[in-house]
């Protein structure tokens, strides 16, 4: 194995220690004289990654940066997106083995690191294997001073879920897709749900998630006694 892929495999695993340490619902505090920059889906676009940094200054002690979900995919960079210094990320949709199978991100790893030539033909599974235990060790969501909820996708397809049973789910494996469990229900919601301007809620359009409107927000701040939820729309 050549240098540089030992370096991506060692900053993978120490990543993954780093987020395995964390809960699935990770509180960030902002102090007064800090600030916190929420930011979408980078799909793996880095240019689009160093405009962020420009605009709004390196990630540092007082500069606080939360990624909401969709670092891979569609982009040629998505590997260089995931080094977790001195920023918290929640897991999107596309940190997930459904999605990256065919929306660019393991095609992008068998680009770079495949070792046929070097006679180390399994050295590109290796890599996207890792990443994706990474990506399951992820928090799926952040509760910003205690009183923005953040999430990548959005909220649930029943009343009354609150935060506790956010903490008690199960979240290190491949995100649960049409699946009528409880918890796999949430999972899936936090991943793929959309605010939407209706009432109450329906299926998504998109397969997977639930669509929700204001009443669905207004109650789920009001169970969890927060006052604003932040999702990727």
């Amino acid at each position: 194995m050549c240098s540089c892929i030992r370096y991506v495999m060692e900053v993978l695993l120490e990543a993954k220690k780093v987020f395995n340490a964390l809960p699935t619902l990770q509180e960030i505090s902002v102090a007064d004289g800090e600030k916190l920059t929420v930011v979408g889906d980078i799909h793996g676009q880095l240019k689009d990654l160093f405009t962020i940094f420009t605009t709004n200054g390196l990630p540092s002690v007082k500069n606080k940066y939360l990624f909401n979900g969709d670092f891979v995919d569609r982009g040629a960079y998505g590997t260089e997106l995931l080094y977790p210094d001195s920023v918290f990320l929640n897991r999107g949709n596309h940190e997930s083995r459904n999605q990256n199978s065919w929306m660019g991100f393991e095609e992008e790893i068998w680009a770079k690191y495949d070792g046929t030539a070097d006679g180390d033909p399994c050295r590109a599974s290796t890599v996207y294997d890792t990443f994706q235990s990474v990506f399951d060790s992820l928090p799926l969501c952040s509760l910003v001073l205690k009183k923005i909820f953040v999430v990548h996708g959005g909220l649930f397809s029943c009343d009354n879920v609150t935060l506790a049973h956010i903490k008690a789910i199960n979240r290190k494996r491949e995100p649960p897709l049409h699946q009528s469990g409880f918890e796999d229900k949430i999972y899936e919601d936090m991943l793929w749900s959309d605010p939407r301007t209706i009432p109450g809620r329906q299926p998504s359009e998109r397969g997977a998630g639930t669509e929700f409107g204001h009443e669905v927000t207004n109650n789920f701040c009001a169970v969890n006694r927060v006052a604003l939820v932040r999702t990727l729309k």
